[in-house]
């Protein structure tokens, strides 16, 4: 009887120190997964003078899903800047055809609806043409981790509400 009782203790304890192995790798894999999916490293740079530029003004309105969500802007896969709620971005870019990005590291957040680590990337082209143009980041909630979208919208609107 002693035999069996030694012999479940044994068996137990390695069942513990093995599920704190795959514990210890399973924390090492998400915290690496999570460093290299946080976006570009490049930093943006303004475009040479003698470029035709357009420039880009982004505001970001307050929602309260995404409190503690920094927004990471990045176009053509260099890291723009950080926007945070209520807060308007502006930068060059050369015209023609650029890619915007948004990411969200990691954050706080509504666990199904914004994602356990932050929103879902989300990766949109647009054609700039024009001296300016105007978008808003808004926030579009998904049970499988919502989205920070960029939406082009015109002068008037950007002005409406981007007002303090």
């Amino acid at each position: 009887m002693a035999n069996v009782i030694l012999t479940n203790q044994v068996v137990y304890f390695y069942k513990g120190v093995l599920m704190l192995i795959y514990f210890r790798v399973g924390l090492v894999m998400l915290l690496s997964s999570m460093i290299v999916s946080c976006g570009s490293s490049n930093k943006y740079k303004e475009p040479a003078t003698n470029i035709a530029t357009s420039e880009v003004n982004i505001y970001r309105p307050s929602s309260p899903l995404t409190l503690t969500q920094g927004v990471k802007v990045a176009v053509d896969d260099e890291f723009v800047d950080k926007i945070w709620h209520s807060e308007t971005l502006r930068f060059n870019v050369p015209q023609g055809v650029s890619e915007f990005e948004t990411s969200v590291g990691l954050s706080l957040g509504l666990p199904n609806i914004t994602g356990f680590n932050g929103a879902r990337d989300y990766e949109q082209s647009f054609n700039l043409k024009q001296p300016k143009h105007f978008f808003k980041i808004t926030f579009k909630p998904s049970l499988l981790g919502g989205q920070h979208v960029i939406t082009e919208i015109d002068a008037k609107e950007f002005k409406e509400i981007s007002k303090n």
